[in-house]
């Protein structure tokens, strides 16, 4: 799955560098502070780079809540195994006191 994913990306990255090749006519680029005439493969540099920090910021905003989530379950559980052994220990000794 890993593979398939470096495939991708890679066939990504020849196609954007196709596409920039054949197209580096200057384009009207107009951001907040006015307007300015790049290349349109820098213009598409820009926008995969803006894209990618975006979903980074998006997806590692999620990442960290859920590794948050994965500590707090894995306390309750350890929290939980502790308590069932020492019940489980208390019943045998109880049981072994019985017997005496």
């Amino acid at each position: 799955m890993k593979l398939l994913g470096y495939i991708i990306v890679i066939a990504l990255g020849i196609v954007f560098a196709l596409m920039g090749l054949f197209n580096s006519n200057d384009v009207a680029f107009n951001y907040l502070f006015g307007e300015r005439d790049l290349p349109l493969v820098v213009v598409m540099v820009l926008s995969f780079l803006c894209g990618a920090l975006f979903t980074l910021l998006v997806f590692g905003v999620k990442v960290l809540f859920w590794r948050g989530r994965a500590k707090k379950l894995q306390a309750q559980l350890d929290r939980e195994h502790r308590e069932a052994h020492h019940e489980a220990v208390k019943s045998q000794y109880e049981a072994e006191s019985a017997v005496s």
